[in-house]
């Protein structure tokens, strides 16, 4: 009898021995295993152009959620702790720039500790044109960096004819009153973009309107409007 009961209590202690070894494995084990490791990051935004440092908001998305948000200094860099290997979303959006994207993917042996977050300021568009016998010449000049422009085009009924530069037509349109076609990348600082043709005397009632839009992003932002009348 004595015998029976021991051997109940082995086999016992084994049954539970068993079971804890199993709770390790099931539970405790795998959660040890997803401890984030972090690992210190030094972040700064400059502008591209002058190299100057920018004090502006730095969003940092882990796996495609929100991390946190830390502000760049003038002149330093700052700390982020972002965990090791995940995917590290950068984004900045401020005015007058380029909003910016990145992906980042930091391991165990991460070597350089600094980023620096490089911004476009938007640039600027300026025109002249030349009024000839039956035809218009126009010339655009841009001042800094304009990454995807759109130029759109309304005109009176003597305009019977214009030719662009070699630029591709958009399919669609910005706006419904506008002829609209890309620029491309290689708008370059002094562009004989546009030609017109016309017939006829140009009046009070002839008008030329010229938009140019940057499409960088989606956002179909405004850039340059002029609206040409004639006397």
């Amino acid at each position: 009898m004595e015998t029976k009961s021991i051997v109940a209590i082995i086999i016992l202690v084994i049954l539970l021995a068993g079971i804890i070894f199993s709770m390790y494995f099931i539970f405790e084990k795998p959660e040890k295993e997803k401890e984030i490791i972090f690992k210190n990051v030094f972040f700064m935004i400059k502008n591209n152009d002058t190299k100057e440092s920018l004090n502006e908001n730095i969003i940092i998305n882990v796996d495609g959620s929100r991390y946190k948000n830390i502000t760049s200094q003038i002149g330093s860099f700052i700390l982020a702790k972002v965990p090791i290997n995940k995917s590290i979303g950068i984004h900045v959006d401020i005015p007058d720039y380029y909003e910016f994207f990145d992906n980042l993917f930091f391991d165990e042996n991460l070597t350089n500790d600094r980023y620096i977050i490089k911004l476009n300021k938007k640039g600027n568009i300026t025109m002249d044109y030349n009024l000839l016998e039956k035809e218009i010449h126009m010339n655009f000049y841009k001042d800094g960096v304009i990454k995807n422009p759109v130029m759109c085009i309304d005109y009176s009924n003597k305009f019977i004819y214009f030719k662009s530069k070699d630029y591709s037509i958009k399919n669609g349109k910005i706006n419904d009153e506008y002829k609209c076609f890309f620029i491309g990348e290689d708008f370059t600082e002094k562009d004989n973009i546009l030609n017109f043709n016309y017939f006829g005397e140009l009046t009070k009632d002839d008008y030329l309107n010229i938009r140019i839009y940057d499409e960088d992003g989606g956002k179909n932002e405004l850039l340059f409007e002029k609206k040409i009348s004639f006397t």
